[in-house]
């Protein structure tokens, strides 16, 4: 299985353990399970193949077979795993920020195991709106989007501190964009 438009090249290649497809039946053949899907590194689109090999009594295997009726350049299938339910994350802490010396800061925190991952910076302009609900992100709260950072825990603010108006941060692991699916603070 690779990333749509990443060519099957040799490398990645994965062997299941032996399955004994029994005898083939009359105008069926054999069948092989595909329900053991490897770990995808990250949301986006597939494709796959896939080849059988026999180890009795002469090794032998088969060509490289995908889905009928589909072109190399068409995806075979689609992921939005790792699959994160907003009421699974974690609350962040330790978060920091440090000036960047020219009006912005960089920010920085702790991870989140079940982030996919994803962070969301967000800032109130009052701290009576740090609260679980009102400091998330519209369409839930009334904070204002900052950064979203994936993969790693930092991101940058540009303007943080060039303004008049004092601001108050927070961070939230998320799985998509949204305020509706950010963690707890």
């Amino acid at each position: 299985m690779k990333p749509l438009g990443t060519p099957f090249d040799g490398t990645g290649i994965q062997t299941s353990a032996w399955f004994d497809t029994g005898a083939p039946l009359p105008a069926v053949g054999s069948a092989v399970p595909l329900d053991e899907l490897h770990a995808l590194a990250a949301r986006g689109v597939y494709t796959w193949r896939l080849r059988l090999r026999s180890s009795f009594p002469y090794p032998w295997q088969s060509h490289w077979m995908s889905l009928p009726y589909n072109s190399v350049t068409e995806w075979d299938l689609r992921t939005e795993g790792p699959f994160c339910f907003g009421s699974n994350l974690n609350a962040l802490a330790m978060l920091k920020a440090v000036k960047d010396g020219t009006g912005g800061a960089d920010f920085n925190w702790s991870t989140d195991p079940a982030s996919p991952p994803e962070y969301h910076l967000n800032s109130v302009v009052a701290k009576a709106s740090i609260d679980p609900v009102t400091s998330k992100r519209p369409p839930v709260g009334v904070a204002t989007p900052e950064c979203t950072a994936t993969g790693t825990p930092a991101c940058k603010d540009p303007d943080a501190i060039g303004g008049a108006t004092e601001l108050y941060y927070q961070v939230y692991s998320a799985c998509t964009p949204s305020g509706l699916d950010e963690g707890p603070f």
